[in-house]
């Protein structure tokens, strides 16, 4: 998969006819505290939200994360109209919210491994995935067995 940043746009090319236009922006105001309701282990100061097209976040955002967040945009349909649809189902669907994140982890446990081909590093970046996929950020979903188990499978 050859992934793309262009210099002039903000813009990721992953094998489509059509590349993604991706908008990355400041996560903050008072309206993203809102999120502190549903998930109230939220940082606001390291969290990255998708919002059909558009990347939220207080910190610069690394080429692995880049891919996690695309997957939500992909599964946004990079439209603001399905973005709403999809927030109110991963707010109210424990399962639907782990499957969303479990697809986009993988990505980005898949990017990860193929920029570094150290046994122990990929390890650990697993462990780590694993760690915030049966934490506190998604109100503890799965175990961390189980999440290290779904991140591995395809």
């Amino acid at each position: 998969m050859h992934i793309g940043l262009r210099k002039d746009a903000n813009t990721v090319k992953m094998k489509q006819k059509k590349p993604l236009r991706i908008n990355i922006k400041p996560l903050k105001g008072r309206k993203w505290k809102l999120i502190h309701i549903f998930f109230p282990e939220a940082n606001l100061e390291t969290m990255f939200l998708t919002f059909g097209r558009n990347i939220y976040c207080a910190l610069d955002i690394t080429k692995d994360l880049l891919v996690h967040e695309r997957v939500h945009i992909v599964q946004q349909k990079n439209s603001y109209l399905w973005a709403i649809w999809w927030w109110i189902r991963y707010i109210k669907s424990p399962k639907f919210r782990y499957e969303q994140e479990l697809e986009a982890y993988r990505a980005q446990y898949r990017y990860l491994c193929k920029e570094n081909k150290d046994r122990n590093m990929r390890n650990s970046v697993l462990r780590e995935i694993a760690t915030t996929l049966s934490g506190p950020m998604y109100n503890r979903l799965v175990s961390f067995e189980q999440a290290m188990m779904d991140v591995r499978s395809e």
